[in-house]
């Protein structure tokens, strides 16, 4: 365990890089990552008031799009999982 493992839960070292994001891989992932997510990132970085404001942002965005969406009566079309 690591020497600060009380102040990450308990979490070994393994599971508290789990999802840091690697340079490497940044090209490699889908944009449907969550490690891409500027709130998840600000989050991990322990900036909690930021990472509200962002996920304050995000569903802001999700429920305008579904009111679009019902306004005009539509349905959501998935662009990766179909």
């Amino acid at each position: 365990m690591p020497a600060d493992h009380e102040q990450y839960y308990g979490f070994t070292k393994f599971a508290m890089e789990l999802n840091e994001l690697d340079p490497s891989l940044k090209l490699l992932l889908p944009p449907t990552d969550t490690r891409l997510r500027l709130d998840q990132r600000l989050l991990e970085e322990g900036n909690i008031e930021a990472a509200e404001e962002q996920k304050q942002k995000i569903e802001q965005q999700q429920r305008d799009r579904r009111r679009v969406l019902e306004e005009n009566t539509m349905t959501h079309q998935p662009t990766f999982f179909r």
